[in-house]
């Protein structure tokens, strides 16, 4: 996974706030700890955090519970393949999540966020490429370019591929670099 400093949501969440349909729902797919979930909360919206960790959920009520946000965020503890759509979302964001699938799944859930989201809803995705230090058999790793031409009928509002700092560590202790390609995109 990306390292992201301290406990701020992710810069390419809080740069496209504004463009995030007013009064309408959040789908936060791996929402972890929920630093996004609850930002988004505090600006008005209604969240709904996605996330298997047990004990990131946890983490995520008491922290919504200690800002008055409980109201504001529904948190489903349920993996990404397994969870089911109730409604369509003003937004969905996935930041490091879909490279764990494989090139199917990534494929199926994808057309969910799309057929999910709100006429002018964004989806806010980031996924690692093949550049970079990161090896695995059981990550998938995008092409160049790939992601954005997974979301080709759709407005394009931001998009990069640049390589960022991760969790994984070289044999210096230094952390391993690795490229991510994120998307902003609209339904039009």
């Amino acid at each position: 996974m990306e390292k992201f400093a301290g406990e701020r949501p992710r810069s390419i969440v809080t740069r496209f706030i504004d463009v995030i349909p007013k009064n309408g729902d959040v789908l936060d797919f791996g929402s972890g700890k929920g630093i996004n979930s609850l930002f988004l909360a505090e600006h008005g919206y209604n969240i709904t955090a996605v996330d298997f960790s047990h004990k990131n959920n946890l983490e995520l009520r008491q922290n919504a519970e200690k800002k008055a946000l409980l109201n504001k965020i529904k948190v489903v503890e349920n993996n990404i393949n397994e969870f089911k759509f109730d409604g369509k979302f003003a937004a969905i964001i996935c930041t490091n999540v879909l490279h764990f699938l494989n090139l199917d799944e990534i494929k199926r859930i994808i057309h969910k966020f799309k057929s999910n989201t709100i006429k002018d809803g964004i989806n806010i995705i980031s996924v690692f490429t093949k550049e970079g230090q990161l090896k695995s058999d059981k990550m998938y790793f995008f092409e160049k370019e790939e992601l954005k031409k997974i979301y080709f009928e759709w407005q394009i509002l931001f998009y990069e591929e640049k390589m960022k700092s991760t969790m994984e560590k070289d044999i210096l202790g230094k952390p391993k670099m690795h490229e991510v390609a994120s998307i902003v995109a609209k339904k039009i």
